[in-house]
């Protein structure tokens, strides 16, 4: 499985939930720091199962869940 965690800072709940992904090994995690995210709206390039919404920035979030879910991605 293919998991995406959306973030803005890493806190202390997410080095958890990270750690425990990467004990796992049938799951690929890939981070997504929503400052830096760039989508190109006419090619879904996220190759992902889900998506972990951990972001504090709430339009910054809100956005990037709906393109993802938009590319048919779980949110």
């Amino acid at each position: 499985m293919k998991v995406g965690v959306l973030h803005s800072l890493i806190r202390q709940e997410e080095k958890l939930l990270i750690n425990e992904f990467r004990k796992r090994s049938d799951i690929q995690l890939k981070l997504l720091d929503d400052r830096n995210m760039e989508f190109n709206l006419m090619n879904g390039e996220y190759d992902l199962d889900v998506v972990l919404h951990r972001s504090i920035n709430q339009s910054r979030s809100i956005n990037a869940i709906n393109i993802f879910e938009s590319y048919g991605i779980k949110c």
